[in-house]
């Protein structure tokens, strides 16, 4: 029996806990949410909540302490479970959540999106499929399939498609870059300071697509990528390998990209089994050691790429890299704990393909 303690309120990467409910419930796993009073001793603890997450007064935080704070007397083992973006995003909670662990000399693990290891967990596995999964099950085979031949097959109106969000400020210097190349106009873009007449989809979908989460990570419009040529993926950070929505959307359909992230990204997603497009973009700026270096070199690329195929194989190859989050994930649990055990004879049916797969 796994006992689940997850956060209590929406944030940008609930999906998270969606998926685990529906991986264990489709392997036909034991378990259930509570809170810390009911879990028994030496049970096996997943969480969401980490030590110093989240700004003064959300719950995340004392969820998280009395977690700790019970386990160290009830010899419990602790899953963090956060398959989210990037180390950046994730180093400011976990590192005073590992030294609390190792203070009190309990068992942590830690579930992750990325290469990275945190000092004080017993051990760390890696989760790259999280927003593969996300998007994959979000929307149903036809709305993909749909968006697969428009991209296959309709006459593009536009270059780029340059979506951008947060402040950054080696984003904003990219920006200003490619509106000063004159590659603005040719772009259906979005931005703080303003956006083309196709940059956001309608207004009852995404009344503010500045604190609307869920669209932002979770769903895309067709038309954005079959009227476009190439995708720019703006990411948020360019010091680390760090792949959000914005590379991912792009890897699901097939929508040739290039990614504006940290040195190495595109060798990175190659060696993930994914095309790239070098064929028809210039795609040397992806070596280049510093941030303003690859700005000016991508805004090069972009000013005389051609025009690159769509890729039926990263549509494939998305497919198999999704649907291996499920398998994966009930290994890493057994691997933690050896009462983890799959009911072979269990019948997944619809009600449950419905409520999390068939969306």
């Amino acid at each position: 029996m796994l006992y689940l303690i997850l956060h209590p309120l929406k944030r940008p990467a609930e999906k998270q806990a969606d998926l685990l409910r529906a991986t264990l419930t489709l392997h036909g796993i034991d378990y259930v949410e509570c809170g810390i009073d009911t879990v028994p001793n030496g049970a096996t603890i997943v969480t969401d909540c980490f030590v110093m997450e989240t700004p003064c007064g959300d719950p995340g935080h004392d969820i998280a302490q009395a977690i700790i704070d019970q386990a160290a007397g009830q010899n419990n083992k602790i899953v963090f479970y956060y398959p989210s973006e990037s180390y950046a995003t994730l180093s400011a909670s976990f590192c005073p959540t590992a030294e609390q662990l190792q203070v009190k000399n309990i068992t942590g693990y830690l579930i992750k999106c990325g290469n990275w290891d945190i000092d004080g967990y017993a051990k760390n596995y890696n989760m790259p499929e999280f927003f593969a999964w996300i998007i994959n099950n979000e929307f149903n085979r036809a709305r993909l399939e749909y968006t697969y031949n428009q991209i296959d097959t309709t006459e593009k109106t536009h270059r780029f498609l340059f979506l951008n969000g947060e402040w950054r400020t080696n984003r904003e210097r990219f920006f200003e870059l490619f509106r000063s190349a004159g590659l603005l106009d040719a772009s259906i873009w979005s931005h703080r300071s303003g956006k083309s007449a196709d940059g956001f989809g309608p207004e009852s979908d995404w009344s503010d697509p500045f604190v609307h989460p869920d669209f932002r990570f979770y769903a895309y419009y067709p038309s954005h990528y079959y009227q476009t040529e190439i995708s720019i993926a703006s990411e948020t950070t360019q010091n680390e390998w760090f792949p959000t929505e914005k590379t991912y959307k792009s890897l699901m359909l097939g929508h040739p990209f290039v990614v504006y992230g940290g040195q190495h990204s595109l060798t990175k997603i190659r060696a993930m089994g994914f095309e790239t497009f070098g064929d028809a973009i210039d795609e040397t700026y992806d070596l280049a050691p510093y941030p303003q270096e690859r700005a000016d070199r991508l805004v090069e690329s972009l000013r005389t790429a051609n025009i690159p195929k769509p890729s039926r194989h990263n549509r494939q190859h998305f497919q198999k890299v999704a649907n291996s989050a499920y398998g994966n994930l009930i290994k890493i649990l057994q691997d933690i704990d050896n009462n983890v055990i799959i009911k072979e004879n269990f019948e997944v049916d619809t009600t449950i393909l419905n409520k999390y797969f068939l969306n």
